[in-house]
């Protein structure tokens, strides 16, 4: 009888010894799956933050590339306008010295009368 008391509390044990095993175990695997979540959502994010930097590098070449054509442009101009102000500067003495050859004449005429 005594054996048959000591097998039932060695089956006890293993069985409490059973569930304290299974219940790491399911901890584990609960552990593992809000480990796998939280992989997933870091993976996503990458994921995310990857297309946008993509994106991003995309736009910044863009926008050098307009600046550079803008530059260009604005160089173009400045050199137009420099000629044309060196054009317009010749104009306005050229039509000063004419308007003063103009004066000098008619007072030359006038003496001459």
């Amino acid at each position: 009888m005594q054996a048959h008391f000591t097998a039932v509390e060695g089956v006890k044990l293993q069985e409490l010894q059973m569930a304290a095993l299974q219940k790491k175990i399911e901890e584990g695997q609960t552990k593992l799956k809000q480990q796998q979540s939280l992989y997933d959502a870091v993976r996503a994010d990458r994921n995310v933050y990857s297309k946008n930097l993509m994106e991003a590098s995309s736009e910044i070449a863009d926008m050098k590339r307009t600046y550079r054509s803008l530059t260009h442009t604005i160089e173009t101009v400045k050199s137009d306008i420099e000629v044309k102000d060196v054009s317009l500067v010749k104009e306005h003495y050229d039509h000063h010295r004419v308007e003063k050859e103009k004066e000098t004449e008619k007072l030359r005429k006038l003496q001459e009368l």
